[in-house]
């Protein structure tokens, strides 16, 4: 556990030294830290190396074109397929750095996003990144980095940009279908932010978008995988384990505090409207949501699959606290945010979720 926790502290205090010195040195060093960790880690951390990396790899290596590498694994993304082949034409001994790569590709959406959108405090939402998705992106490759493509969508949101939006929803489709159910990000950050929709009906509409959203996901979450999985055999191994319950209630203690926060400290007149309290009101709510998906993986195992979307945007949700509360308060609830966050995800990661415990690397010889 101690490489996980090294990894969470050095590379936080990097990209802190980053913002704070604007250190192009030290942004390279905390970029390294979890891209190292990532690519260094032998093939059995992370149960999709063996599912479909390492052959995907191999025969990517071996491929004479990118197109016959796609005519022979027809029920992989294309975009991960071209990215896969990309990589391998350095060769076929180098499959650590292809594993270096997909984390690298992880990292640039979530860190551009971040400077982009409240710049100075880059480091935090990286601290929440490395703490609550790094551990899943050592197994679920292909879907993290749909989730953090979809998370830069958020430029473009920002910017009322709709074509390129849409064109990274696109992007993010290619590497993981699942991407594609996010689209709503657009329209729900344009209500949630409109002045002219009362502030009674807002909150019953979301309540109730949010109950279809869950509830449909409960009913259908398993026709849906099945579905996926007579197309594609990345989700069959999620088909063949519905029935097996990986829920940890820890993750019901972010969920709760969340919901706690927002009843009691970000309520009218307690907080400062600015230019980016819709985009505030947008994260919570999505990240609200994601923690409901994790929680709910209870009845319908899998659902945290879905709700990794909705929890990349605790990156920027604790981030952003700073900006709509005091000063003081804002620190007092972000750390207690990140003791709840390292203990939820810690549990998770010596339970046995993604399977990267203990972590070990005959590369570095640990």
């Amino acid at each position: 556990m101690y490489i996980y926790i090294a990894n969470i502290l050095l590379s936080t205090i990097f990209f802190k030294l980053s913002d704070y010195f604007r250190s192009r040195i030290c942004l390279t060093i905390a970029v390294l830290l979890p891209v190292s960790v990532a690519g260094l880690r032998d093939t059995w951390i992370g149960t999709d190396i063996a599912v479909y990396a390492a052959d995907t790899y191999s025969h990517a290596a071996s491929s004479s074109s990118f197109f016959a590498l796609l005519s022979q694994f027809s029920n992989q993304p294309p975009g991960f397929l071209l990215l896969t082949w990309i990589v391998s034409r350095l060769g076929q001994n180098l499959f650590w750095v292809y594993l270096a790569t997909l984390q690298l590709i992880c990292i640039i959406p979530i860190y551009i996003t971040l400077k982009y959108l409240v710049g100075k405090y880059t480091w935090l939402g990286m601290c929440a990144y490395l703490i609550l998705i790094f551990p899943s992106s050592l197994n679920m490759m292909k879907q993290c980095i749909a989730v953090c493509i979809v998370f830069s969508s958020l430029i473009f949101i920002k910017k009322r940009n709709f074509k390129l939006f849409l064109l990274t929803i696109l992007l993010a489709f290619t590497m993981h279908q699942t991407a594609i159910l996010f689209i709503v990000i657009y329209p729900l950050y344009l209500y949630i932010g409109s002045q002219k929709i009362d502030k009674v009906i807002k909150y019953l509409s979301l309540g109730a978008l949010t109950f279809i959203f869950i509830f449909s996901l409960i009913i259908y979450y398993r026709e849906f995988i099945t579905i996926l999985a007579d197309t594609r055999d990345t989700y069959t191994y999620i088909a063949d384990r519905m029935n097996s319950n990986t829920f940890n209630q820890t993750n019901l203690l972010i969920l709760l505090y969340m919901i706690i926060l927002h009843l009691f400290f970000i309520r009218e007149g307690n907080y400062k409207k600015n230019n980016i309290t819709g985009l505030f009101f947008t994260a919570e709510y999505l990240s609200i949501l994601g923690w409901c998906a994790e929680f709910l993986s209870l009845i319908a195992a899998g659902l945290s699959r879905i709700g990794l979307y909705g929890q990349i945007f605790n990156c920027l949700y604790l981030v952003l606290l700073a900006k709509i509360l005091p000063k003081r308060t804002a620190i007092i609830l972000q750390s207690i945010y990140v003791i709840l966050a390292l203990y939820t995800s810690f549990h998770l990661i010596i339970n046995g979720q993604n399977q990267i415990y203990p972590y070990s690397s005959r590369l570095l010889g640990i």
